[in-house]
């Protein structure tokens, strides 16, 4: 009898009809919420036009632009109230009328589909473990979000450490100055196959176990875009990972907003060395500077969030599922931390069932 193939967890997870299907949700739901956005801000356009009297042929400054966007007069709530009054006035014809609000109409029928696209991803996120167990209770974590890390990252399985997953996300640190030559797995495997060259790619160098530049000896700074150089981290998962501070944030939630309010009063409240800030941020900031803005300190701090709430999600992940971790947390591992909060006390401080891993690692 001819002995069954192996299959790899990659061709596993190839087959996975369910979790494609996820990744079908996720995507047709940011098209149809980029339509959405887009035909939205042209309408607010035309009738912030037609209502202040502003002709079509004057060229608005961005400066005055940024301050309209954030008017809760021209709110999307208040656009048909507002059109009615248009007509009512006489500023628009009727024909006018009846295009705006078919216009409106179909923004209408949008959102019942991106609606239906939300309903499909909170039946996704049922069907796994770690949702019921963990994320279901994070406040600001919803069934959106979740289909998002689930169907990127599974049960984090191809990943041994936290900090590699920080990678992805582009919350390491690398050298301001260095670079080195990598090869560039995209272009390497999209080649014909009779080219044989290896394509590289130019990435910044990351620090080493001691925090400092390999190559020059300097200290780290945040990862990010550079004229000449390609990314070394997931673009799109940079903006999740800045979607999940800014829901954590707005929601409150209980342990992660208090570690980003802690974090922020610090670096408020830390005075840099004149030069500091100007190397670290470039042109924003003067040579005198040795005070940190306030959006700057609301990034670094939302980033610290972001990496622990990762760190718990990594953990329970792989706790849950029985896989064997590789590696304890640095601060524990290195630092010699004892009192450590867990995914499971984070559970405790949100009133919710904490489950029994008798797996557990």
């Amino acid at each position: 009898m001819p002995k069954k193939k192996k299959t790899s967890k990659k061709n596993t997870n190839q087959g996975d009809v369910i979790l494609h299907s996820g990744n079908l949700l996720i995507l047709g739901h940011l098209q149809m919420q980029e339509t959405r956005k887009a035909l939205m801000n042209d309408i607010r356009g035309l009738i912030r036009h037609k209502n202040e009297g502003i002709p079509f042929n004057i060229v608005e400054l961005k400066k005055e632009k940024k301050k309209i966007k954030f008017d809760k007069k021209y709110a999307d709530d208040n656009l048909p109230n507002i059109l009615e009054d248009l007509k009512v006035k006489g500023k628009i014809t009727d024909s006018e009328h009846d295009y705006l609000k078919k216009h409106l109409d179909r923004v209408n029928g949008i959102k019942r589909t991106e609606k239906s696209y939300s309903y499909d991803m909170n039946r996704f996120v049922k069907g796994y473990d770690i949702w019921h167990m963990f994320l279901s209770h994070i406040p600001g974590i919803g069934p959106i979000v979740a289909t998002r890390l689930i169907v990127k990252f599974g049960l984090f399985e191809k990943f041994n450490k936290i900090s590699s997953v920080w990678r992805y996300f582009g919350y390491h640190v690398v050298c301001p100055n260095c670079t080195k030559e990598v090869p560039d797995d995209r272009a390497n495997d999209e080649k014909d196959d009779d080219d044989d060259k290896i394509y590289k790619k130019i990435v910044p160098v990351s620090l080493n176990k001691v925090g400092v530049c390999p190559i020059c000896g300097s200290r780290g700074v945040y990862s990010q875009r550079k004229t000449g150089m390609q990314l070394d981290f997931a673009d799109n998962m940079r903006s999740l990972g800045f979607n999940i501070g800014e829901c954590l944030i707005r929601c409150k939630s209980p342990y992660y907003y208090n570690l980003y309010i802690e974090q922020k009063e610090i670096d408020m409240n830390r005075k840099y060395q004149p030069g500091e800030l100007n190397k670290l941020y470039g042109r924003r900031y003067e040579k005198s500077a040795t005070q940190i803005r306030d959006i700057h300190a609301h990034r670094r701090a939302s980033r610290r969030m972001v990496k622990r709430f990762l760190a718990h999600l990594f953990i329970a992940s792989k706790q849950i599922s029985g896989q064997r971790i590789v590696s304890r947390p640095y601060v524990e591992a290195k630092m010699g931390h004892e009192h450590i909060t867990t995914w499971q006390d984070i559970l405790v401080m949100n009133h919710a069932p904490v489950p029994d891993i008798r797996h557990a690692s």
